[in-house]
């Protein structure tokens, strides 16, 4: 048992006392000898009392609480030494201090220390209380809450008897905002912003008495003293940034010293906020401001708050959740200290009516009555999480607790609530939960009180909508058709297994069912296979990779590969990642060592000085200069990022892999996993605190936080790593089926689905889908049996409903009873801006963008009664767009030019949402808007569709699904159906349809409605679409037939099928019959279209319905949608028309292009001048050979412009559609705006074709007929095409995931072709006629990767290569093109393929243009066209002539075939001539092309003398068997050649240089050892070889006979200061030399430096340092020592001699010269790497190791 007098001294140490007293009231309580007084009241003990006052339970027995007035840690020690005595107060010192050791380490192990203590003999327990470590409330006990808080009080009273008339006068609103936002964004927590208030306000006002007292006492005139303090205010004020940093910077370390803010970090945020600061005066600041409050930091109003909640909630008379209460007093305190003037003012108005009777001292008073505050907020927070009457027992309750009347609190509590309730925007996310109960006397008593419940929810609903589907209410109805027994598949970028919405179902079953990579681009070959020895094998990157003896491999073989780090990054990462590494782990240990670096330079310039006498100091000065340029150098290397080792192996269960994340071999910290799809299981490649590299041990690692997961193939030679390429994907999911268990209103649609992730989203196309991917994936869903797929991809189409891609969807649909829902686009507002595959294809829904109010304010921001039900102006519009003539000869047998007329929009769902997306975007949630979300908002609502349908043991079919949405959707009266569909959809009311639905009607055996409308001799239509004035001039005849299509195994059941069917038509214009009998076959009916009575310039849309004659009611079955657009003709060559705009709502115009215009100038102007006000206008034509992103212009305007202008082309007599919309994030109100256009015509040549093979090449250009045009045409070439044929071909049949469930085999055409760049610059790759297309290609994928010589993956190039630039250095390249079809006879028509490498120049070739082909001839600079603009007469032309390109502006590598291409601008105007696009296309063509011929008059060529035949054949004999020295692999064989040859052909140097490079390539002695243990015995160089080098050398060199060659081309000689140091030194040493001395490092390794005249040993050759001196020095008469071809010599020399900044100077140069002429630099980087290792330069080091992964490659990529 402890003393007790040593158990009073601990607790008198560690909390605050707690007494049980005996003795009378007012008495002295005895407790261990120590006497101790109570009172009734605290503010009695505190004027009374000199000691410490608490507040206890039971002092002097009372029934109540008392005030306990005890001594504090001082008096109690005092008292101890006079009790005991000295001696016993040393020894009960050192069993105090035994017990706090014991008291400290029992605490950190979490054991309770007081656990033995048992009660005393009374019965009653003793004073010390076990330690409850698992409290999570609080760090205080609850029996010391009630101690701490008289503590508060105590301070309380102190704080507002100090009050007066000044108070907080720096804490305003717009600093305490500023500090707030401050701590915010540097992510502080909450006590941080409260107690950095605090602590500024604290500083201001002593610091501003500081300065007041110090003006004070100084002799000068008041003046004077005026003047000095204008400039005092002025430093203050400049310096209130700093100080409020500072403030937040202690308050940040008060709070967590592990989360502090550093004063890297403060000087950083000051840099940003434009008041930057050195870190010395920013440790000055905070310095200042600690002095300033004599380091004393009292608690905060958060400290108050917290307590007094935490005292409430101990007493248990209310049970309420305590963080959601705390949520909102946080909120509520941020209003309080920001509007706390009004609050309190309205406080006092409320009770004394009068504020001008209360002095300032007292408000001030009342504002540091933080006890009071305290109880206010916990009340007010209980009113907005509760409801009015809990908040009412709550203020009583504290009365009880805190001694504050019920009143006052309850008062300060309406006060606050008042003013918080008109700013909402102050306003955090919070519980979605809403109770209005009954007003109470209290709360309700008050005119000022609000009326029920207070409105401090935060809408969450809106953040993910439901309501609007009638989602919310479907699922209040049926709970359990959440979605649960359905599979739906996303379709995206890829879902993060790791999101907290992703994990569970609504049934607890796991949400993701699979999570694939179909893009390829997370491949890695593992078919390489080892054995382990002694549990280590080597992986692909060198690394020795130790097996944990944890895992099973009953094999023992293991299947390895390697992939670099950086592939797997999405874009956006792999930017920020090497922004973070270059920050935290480079810039660090590099400033360093240039630091290091620069100080050694400048020592030695203080040393030695600009001038010396002795060689060793210049060359030790070009040295380290040398070495701070490499070191400089190395900034700009590009880091590449490590490799990682990949090992996969079977553990006699299944297959299982690991990734090194390591990247030192250590799997046993790395993460093995199966697929993803047998347990779910997934990591993270770079987490925090990932270990590095031993060479960057020293450097802190950077957390990428990306989650990846496994997909291993049947054999386990193929890997796939599966990481998200997006965040798109993630939210996309959250959106259709996020499940979040302890936040239900975060949920998404459909929290009851399971879903399979499958990535199109190719990461090497930064997130762009490819057809392989697309194809993969829906053999995939039908694979798994997918209920429903979400896509929200899609690209514009040439072709709508028809290719590769498109047949394999429809076959999932139709097939399968897939339901396909995919987004519209958002390309509009225009019509006919839908996309592939939403937009165009009949067997999917395509979904727009809704917008509703309740989403405008929590998501935008926007007053939510100024926004109507809107749609997103973005919303891709329908109907479906051209078919179109294509240039290849796969497309033969399509159509050249029709109309298609679908309608293009199904439905309509909100396209908006705030949710979850994967953790490396360093965010938990993000705002998404477009037709991307609505998507999935719609498929989650479907899937509660097909989930209550299937509990009831009807799954609908397709079109049953697509016509119970389009027959309920809820249409809007401001938008036509192009836009949004057939209405918003109502997942209720579908619902009760297909309950309704008569069984029949529809038979689940249809898998969709074929409908065809055909117009005389034009192809086919899925709808009726008439655009032009051609089409509309007169009335159109039609043939519609409709169909309905059943599958395979049920087309039996079509036999019986038959439904009356009658048919109708709302508008006058259209014509039909009015009945159809429906089977079957397609069934036909005609219509006539009478677009002739209808007005000019309007949009005319109806519908064809063929409704069931037996049940009308269900709707129509079918729907023919008939689009009319028709054109208004101008009578002048302008138009311009006022608009009202109203927000979102968009103005169409139609205009006829007047014959003969070529182009167009729109101007729109913002009459009214609304401030913030926008516009976006989109002018679009549909033309023949175009998708609508070419033949569009899409241009926004704001409030704050006047006028936008913008040109472009136009077709004459094709239709072009203005259209015009208002943003819709305005008031309601309209707002005028005024759109003129005017036509302007040249004609000429669609494009101008040139070519080289002519001497004159021309065109011609020809004014329209309307008017004169103004003309100043230019030619320009701004492209470089070179064609390159395929060297390699190669035809397979693909296996596994190309192997498709209905035994479909996918084969690939591998093309290889050669590039070789001989000037850098910028790169597209293209396939003519087969990349411009996607969806409606001919085959399922084309695919471009590009490599370097070293196999290095560069970049990736697809569908529409215009997006892909590849930047490619000098060098040679391979690129692969894979191209995929299911007919191995379609890819074998494709082996001889060309592809186009298209060269962006740098800067464009403008060509003269000349009136006259004699003048271009002749080169009469006359005849050239002018810089000034001149008219062309109407129907008036001229000719241009056009001459070569120089040859000094040929590219280089310029071949025959080549071409460039260019633009033709005609205009004069610059408001057409300055714009991209306008103009004519000039293709120039090369011909052929050869080497420029000599300008000199007369040139001879000197020609050999001609030899005789036998001569010829005698030299040709000779050449072969020279040929044999170098290539026989007997070292006889070749030595008896070469003794031959040179005794018959003794002069012939070829032969001497054959055996030459035969000695010199014999492999080195050093690699002997490692080769013989491989069991190989290298051919090897011998001591007699070394001998013979230099026999042949000296041949050599007597044979050309150097020192007349010298004299021929001028030698170098040393006549510098460097050469007279050289000779003097050198007389010197020689003297000195002996012939022998010791041994040192070869030349090629890293080496200390070495003593001047010591022997360089190489095998048994001894060279001193002098020799080798004078030998080099020989060499650089010959070649320049930065000659590529000395450069590794010269870096071996620098390094002989110690100077390794020199020689790492040179290997970076020779790196980079042996990689533009795309040869190997391996060796070199390796150099690079261990000397930079020698010099401890180790980060330098490991980014050229990484290089030396990632640029020398196994094995190409995987496609």
């Amino acid at each position: 048992m402890y003393s007790p007098l040593l158990i009073s001294l601990l607790l008198s140490i560690s909390f605050p006392l707690s007494v049980n007293g005996v003795d009378e009231e007012l008495g002295g309580s005895s407790v261990s000898g120590l006497a101790v007084t109570c009172y009734k009241e605290l503010e009695e003990c505190i004027s009374e009392c000199q000691q410490s006052c608490y507040v206890v339970d039971h002092c002097n027995d009372s029934p109540s609480e008392m005030v306990a007035c005890a001594p504090n840690t001082m008096q109690m020690i005092l008292l101890t030494f006079g009790l005991v005595g000295v001696p016993g107060m040393i020894v009960l010192t050192l069993v105090f201090v035994v017990f706090i050791l014991v008291h400290l380490y029992m605490s950190l192990m979490q054991l309770p220390v007081f656990a033995n203590i048992s009660c005393d003999a009374s019965g009653s327990q003793s004073l010390l209380v076990d330690a409850n470590f698992a409290e999570k409330t609080g760090t205080l006990h609850k029996d010391y809450i009630g101690d701490w808080v008289a503590e508060l009080k105590s301070l309380n009273k102190t704080r507002m008897d100090e009050c007066d008339d000044y108070g907080q006068i720096y804490l305003t609103r717009e600093t305490v905002e500023y500090m707030f936002t401050l701590c915010i964004r540097l992510r502080m927590p909450i006590e941080v912003r409260f107690m950095a208030t605090s602590i500024f306000d604290r500083f201001m006002r002593v610091h501003t008495q500081q300065m007041i007292d110090f003006l004070a006492n100084i002799d000068m005139n008041s003046t004077k003293k005026r003047e000095e303090w204008d400039g005092v205010e002025t430093n203050m004020s400049r310096q209130l940034t700093l100080r409020i940093c500072s403030a937040i910077q202690i308050a940040s370390k008060i709070v967590s010293y592990h989360d502090s803010l550093s004063t890297n970090q403060i000087c950083k945020c000051l840099r940003m906020l434009g008041t930057p600061y050195t870190k010395s005066a920013i440790l000055k600041s905070e310095i200042r401001l600690l002095k300033a409050v004599d380091y004393e930091i009292p608690p905060t109003q958060v400290v108050y708050a917290e307590s007094i909640l935490k005292l409430f909630s101990l007493t248990k008379r209310t049970n309420i959740k305590v963080n959601s209460v705390w949520s909102f007093m946080c909120i509520l305190l941020d209003v309080v200290l920001m509007e706390g003037d009004t609050i309190y003012n309205n406080l006092i108005r409320t009770v004394l009516d009068d504020i001008s009777i209360v002095s300032q001292t007292q408000r001030n008073r009342l504002k540091s009555d933080w006890i009071l505050l305290a109880t206010a907020l916990v009340c007010a927070g209980c009113c907005c999480h509760y409801g009015f009457q809990v908040g009412d027992s709550v203020s009583v309750e504290l009365e009880d607790i805190c001694q504050i009347p019920a009143k006052d609190t309850s008062e300060l509590a309406i006060a606050i609530l008042e003013v918080a309730r008109g700013k909402e925007d102050l306003l955090r996310p919070s519980i979605n939960r809403q109770v209005t109960p009954p007003p109470t006397k209290r709360f309700g008593s008050s005119p000022s009180t609000p009326e029920g419940n207070c409105s401090l929810d935060f809408p969450v609903h809106a953040l993910m909508p439901t309501k609007e589907t009638q989602q919310e209410a479907f699922l209040a109805k049926y709970p359990h058709y959440d979605g649960r027994g359905v599979l739906m598949a996303i379709l995206d970028t890829g879902v993060d297994p790791a999101l907290p919405g992703m994990q569970v179902t609504s049934t607890g079953e796991r949400k993701l069912v699979d999570v694939m990579d179909l893009t390829g681009a997370g491949d890695v070959d593992t078919s390489t296979v080892k054995t382990s020895c002694d549990g280590v094998i080597e992986g692909l990157t060198g690394t020795k990779l130790k097996i944990p003896d944890t895992w099973t491999n009953p094999s023992g073989k293991y299947h390895i590969g390697s992939k670099p780090l950086y592939e797997l990054y999405p874009k956006g990462l792999l930017t920020l990642v090497r922004k973070e590494t270059k920050d935290e782990k480079w810039k660090s240990c590099h400033q360093l060592a240039t630091a290091d670096a620069l100080k050694q330079l400048t020592s030695h310039e203080d040393t030695v000085g600009a001038t010396t006498e002795k060689l060793k100091d210049k060359l030790e000065r070009e040295n380290l200069v040398a070495q701070l340029e490499f070191l400089r150098s190395q900034d700009k290397v590009e880091d590449k990022g490590p490799v990682m080792d990949v090992i996969t192996w079977n553990d006699g269960k299944k297959w299982m892999s690991c990734l090194d994340t390591s990247l030192k071999g250590d799997l046993a910290s790395c993460k093995p996993m199966a697929s993803f799809r047998v347990n779910g299981e997934y990591g993270t490649l770079t987490p925090k605190g990932m270990p590095l590299p031993p060479l960057s041990s020293a450097i802190p690692s950077i957390a990428d936080d990306l989650t990846y997961n496994f997909s291993i193939s049947s054999n386990g030679n193929l890997t796939e790593i599966c990481v998200p390429t997006g965040s798109h994907g993630s939210h996309v999911a959250n959106i259709a089926g996020g499940f979040f268990p302890d936040d239900k209103a975060k949920n998404g649609l459909a929290p009851g689905v399971k879903i399979v992730s499958m990535n199109i989203g190719d990461g090497r196309l930064s997130s762009m889908e490819t057809g392989q991917a697309l194809t993969r994936a829906f053999d995939a869903c039908a694979q798994m049996g997918v209920d429903i797929v979400n896509m929200s991809f899609g690209e514009y189409a040439h072709i709508p409903d028809q290719g590769r891609v498109i047949d394999q969807l429809k076959k999932l649909v139709e097939k399968h009873g897939v339901v396909f829902v995919s987004s519209a686009g958002n390309n509009g507002p225009a019509l006919s801006t839908v996309g592939a595959p939403g937009g165009t294809t009949s067997t999917v829904l395509g979904v727009s963008a809704f917008l509703t109010p309740d989403m405008a304010d929590p998501m935008y921001g926007i007053y939510s009664k100024n926004v109507p039900n809107n749609l997103f102006g973005w919303s891709s519009r329908g109907p479906s767009v051209e078919i179109t003539f294509f240039n290849c000869a796969l497309f033969e047998s399509l159509p050249i030019l029709s109309a298609d007329g679908s309608l293009g929009v199904s439905i309509s769902a909100p396209g908006a949402a705030v949710t979850g997306v994967p953790k490396y975007c360093r965010k938990t949630n993000q705002l998404m808007n477009g037709t991307s979300m609505s998507s999935p908002n719609a498929a989650g609502a479907i899937s509660c569709l097909i989930s209550a349908r299937k509990a009831e043991g009807a799954k609908p079919s397709v079109p049953q699904i697509r016509l119970a949405l389009e027959n309920t959707g809820k249409e809007t009266g401001e938008y036509d159906k192009l836009s949004i569909g057939n209405g918003l959809v109502q997942i209720d009311s579908a619902y009760e349809w297909l309950k309704a639905l008569p069984k029949g009607v529809l038979p689940d055996t249809i898998k969709s409605f074929d409908v065809k409308c055909v117009r005389s001799s034009l192809p086919t239509q899925r709808g009726i679409y008439l655009r032009d004035a051609v089409d509309t001039s007169a009335i159109q005849e039609f043939a519609v037939t409709v169909q309905p299509l059943f599958g395979e195994q049920e087309a039996t059941d079509g036999v019986n099928f038959e439904r009356l069917l009658r048919v109708s038509c709302k508008d006058s214009f259209v014509r039909c019959a009015s009945t159809l009998i429906l089977n079957n076959q397609p069934c036909k009916i005609m219509v006539e279209v009478d677009p002739t009575q209808l007005p000019p310039n309007q949009l005319h849309y109806s519908e064809i319905e063929l409704f069931d004659a037996e049940f009308p009611s269900l709707g129509p079955i079918v729907r023919i949608p008939v689009t009319i657009t028709k054109p208004l003709e101008l009578t002048t060559v302008s138009h311009s028309f006022d608009a009202l705009t109203r927000p979102g709502i968009p103005i169409r115009n139609f205009i006829k292009v007047p014959e003969g215009a070529t182009a167009a100038l729109i101007r729109l102007k913002n009459i009214d001048r609304v401030p913030k006000e926008s516009f976006v206008i989109h002018c679009t034509q549909l033309l023949p050979h175009k998708s609508m992103r070419e033949s569009e212009t899409h241009r926004n305007i704001l409030g704050d412009q006047t006028e936008l202008k913008r040109a472009f082309n136009v077709v004459g007599g094709k239709t072009l559609e203005i259209c015009l919309v208002r943003t819709w994030a305005r008031e309601k109100k309209e707002v005028a705006a005024r759109v003129e256009i005017e036509f302007v015509g040249i004609s000429s040549s669609p494009s101008i074709a040139l070519s080289n093979a002519n001497l004159v090449n021309g065109f011609q250009l020809k004014a329209w007929e309307k008017g004169p045009v103004e003309i100043q045409p230019t030619l320009s070439l701004k492209q470089f095409v070179q064609v390159v044929k395929p060297f390699e071909v190669k035809l397979q049949a693909l296996t596994d995931r190309d192997v498709f469930h209905d035994g479909t085999t996918i084969h690939r055409l591998l093309l290889n072709y050669k590039l070789n760049v001989a000037k850098g610059g910028d790169f597209q790759m293209e396939l003519g006629g087969l990349t411009d297309y996607l969806y409606e290609a001919p085959l399922d994928c084309m695919l471009v990767q590009i490599f370097s010589a070293t196999k290095e993956f560069v970049g990736a190039s697809s569908s529409y290569p215009g997006r892909y630039t590849h930047k490619l250095d000098k060098g040679e390249y391979r690129i692969q093109v894979q191209l995929r079809h299911a007919n191995e006879n379609v890819l074998d028509r494709l082996r001889d393929t060309p592809l186009s490498v298209i060269n962006k120049l740098s800067s464009s070739i403008s060509l003269d243009l000349y009136t006259s082909p004699i003048a271009l001839v002749e080169g009469d600079a006359s005849k050239k066209v002018s810089s000034t603009a001149s008219i062309l007469p109407a129907s008036h032309s001229t000719n241009y002539y056009v001459p070569h390109v120089a040859d000094e502006k040929m590219p280089k590598g310029v071949s025959g075939g080549s071409f460039f291409r260019g633009t033709m601008m005609p205009y004069g105007d610059t408001a057409y001539s300055s714009v991209a696009g306008v103009g004519i296309p000039v293709v120039f063509t090369i011909n052929e092309y050869g080497k420029r011929q000599t300008k000199t008059l007369a040139p001879v060529t000197l020609t050999p003398p001609k030899k005789s035949i036998e001569q010829e054949m005698s030299d040709a004999f000779r050449d072969v068997q020279i040929e044999w020295i170098e290539k026989s692999k007997e070292d006889k064989a070749g030595e008896a050649l070469y003794e031959k040859l040179i005794v018959d052909f003794p002069s012939h140097l070829p032969v001497h240089l054959a055996m030459l490079r035969r000695l010199s390539n014999k492999k080195k002695v050093r690699r002997r050892r490692r080769r013989e243990e491989e069991g190989v015995i290298p051919y090897q160089r011998t001591s007699d070889d070394h001998s013979k080098i230099i026999s042949i050398t000296s041949k050599i060199l007597e044979l050309t006979k150097p020192n007349e060659v010298l004299q021929w081309m001028g030698a170098k000689h040393d006549n510098d200061e460097e050469g007279m140091a050289l000779k003097t030194e050198r007389l010197q040493e020689e003297k000195k030399e002996g012939e022998n001395g010791c041994e040192s490092t070869p030349p090629s390794q890293p080496s200390t430096p070495r003593k001047e005249n010591t022997p360089v040993k190489n095998d048994s050759i001894v060279v001193t340092e002098a020799q080798l001196s004078a030998l080099i020095k020989e060499l650089y008469q010959w070649i320049d020592p930065s000659d590529a071809k000395a450069l590794l010599i010269t870096a071996k020399y620098a390094a002989t001699q110690g100077h390794f900044g020199k020689c790492l100077k040179h290997l970076q140069k020779l790196v980079d010269e042996t990689n533009s002429n795309g040869k190997d630099a391996k060796q070199h980087e390796l150099l690079i790497a261990d000397i930079c290792d020698y010099l401890g330069l180790y980060h330098i080091s490991q980014l050229h190791r990484n290089r030396i992964q990632c640029r020398h490659r196994p094995t190409f990529r995987l496609f």
